[in-house]
């Protein structure tokens, strides 16, 4: 059994500021965005796929299991399972996790993976352009300071990682998975 994960391919949409160029942008258009570009990028076949897993925090009331409203409308068959897992600040790793899993378990190899998220304007009853900014308890920023320092502990060198931009894994995962067979 192989039980390696390799990283065959990533895609992302781009960032802005909350209010702005994809505020009218939900969760699960920007991750259906993603998949229809990643499946017409690599020329997967998406009835091959054997799960959808993407993390989302703050999935929105008219896609309660985000993944599945994803690959449905990315043209993924009703026949493949897709699950929406949320663990915060690391929701996208956590799918990735999940995927990992599964391979270990022999319960699937090929997987669509990722995360997802979108603070629509409408989400925080606010104005077109306007960020809402509301009383957090006072331990909420010693508490996120924590969990950050934490999070950074886990990417230094002495964790195994080195603080390298987002794209290298993928790309170090891409190149090992150059010529390798299902």
């Amino acid at each position: 059994m192989n039980d390696r994960l390799v990283i065959i391919d990533g895609v992302r949409t781009p960032f802005s500021k909350m209010g702005t160029d994809l505020a009218a942008l939900a969760a699960d258009e920007l991750g259906r965005i993603a998949v229809n570009a990643l499946l017409t990028r690599t020329g997967l076949d998406p009835a091959i796929i054997d799960e959808v897993i993407f993390g989302c925090v703050g999935q929105p009331a008219d896609a309660a299991n985000v993944a599945r409203v994803i690959a449905l409308r990315a043209g993924i068959p009703k026949s493949v399972p897709a699950i929406t897992v949320h663990r915060n600040c690391a929701s996208g790793c956590e799918a990735i996790t999940q995927a990992q899993e599964k391979i270990i378990a022999g319960r699937g190899s090929i997987f669509v993976v990722g995360g997802t998220e979108s603070w629509k304007e409408d989400d925080q009853n606010e104005q077109p352009g306007k960020c809402a900014h509301r009383e957090v308890p006072s331990w909420w920023g010693d508490e996120h300071n924590r969990q950050q320092a934490m999070k950074q502990e886990s990417r230094s060198p002495r964790g195994g990682l080195s603080p390298s931009p987002p794209q290298s894994p993928a790309t170090a995962s891409k190149t090992a998975g150059i010529g390798t067979k299902r």
